[in-house]
């Protein structure tokens, strides 16, 4: 399953963090192709898997889903993989739950299964437990429940994700539509297991007060010492 990495100019430079945490913490990594969508290409270099594909001159933030729109409007595939490029991995993601993931979209005969999360979010929320596997559940989130579109690691469908990408529209914005409630589409995820965790390195404003601290397992990356060097030097690169 292809990965598409969305960014932009002034944050480019975090995508180096979640590539040297993708190479080791991702199963396959070398057999999996990712692709970065920004504007002006990366000033280090990229993986030979690691794709770029640029949408132009750099935008405002208004311009996040319309841009992205016409990118993933172009493209082929039904679902794939959406990271957000100021997150890094804190561990080796769970492959039984990512293949476990990908059977369910190919045994899925509803086309309404709208996005599967990857992390702990949507257990967070008002959901209901569709099935049992010993140590974790299967979970659906509720049609009324908050952050239906949550832009944190996730499979997408397509057609659902560019559904609610409009004009003027920033990704806070995007997470935040009421209209996604009762919409019919099925938003899935686990509880007690979760495939993977992450730091969340930026926030609106400047770096994240919190990014060396696992986002849901809490763990601390000053723990891994190869990994807090490595960040910490991303980090430094910002120029704010």
């Amino acid at each position: 399953m292809n990965i598409y990495i969305p960014t932009c100019n002034s944050r480019i430079y975090l995508i180096e963090a979640l590539i040297y945490s993708l190479k080791k913490y991702w199963y396959d990594f070398e057999n999996t192709k990712f692709t970065v969508v920004g504007y002006n290409s990366p000033k280090f270099d990229l993986p030979k898997n690691v794709m770029f594909e640029s949408l132009g001159d750099d935008d405002t933030v208004e311009n996040w889903a319309i841009d992205l729109k016409t990118y993933f409007d172009s493209i082929d595939d039904d679902y794939f993989v959406y990271m957000n490029d100021d997150a890094a991995i804190v561990d080796t993601m769970d492959i039984e739950l990512f293949n476990l993931f990908l059977n369910i979209i190919e045994q899925n005969d509803n086309s309404k299964l709208g996005r599967i999360c990857l992390t702990q979010d949507i257990s967070n929320n008002s959901h209901s437990v569709i099935g049992e596997y010993g140590d974790f559940s299967l979970i659906q989130l509720n049609q009324d429940a908050q952050y239906r579109l949550s832009t944190q690691f996730s499979i997408w469908n397509r057609e659902y994700l560019t559904k609610y990408m409009t004009e003027n529209m920033t990704p806070w914005q995007f997470e935040l539509q009421d209209t996604a409630k009762n919409d019919g589409w099925n938003i899935l995820g686990t509880k007690n297991k979760y495939c993977l965790d992450f730091y969340h390195l930026w926030r609106i404003g400047g770096m994240s007060s919190t990014w060396n601290v696992g986002t849901h397992s809490g763990k601390d990356l000053s723990t891994v010492t190869e990994d807090y060097n490595f960040i910490s030097s991303v980090l430094d690169k910002s120029d704010g």
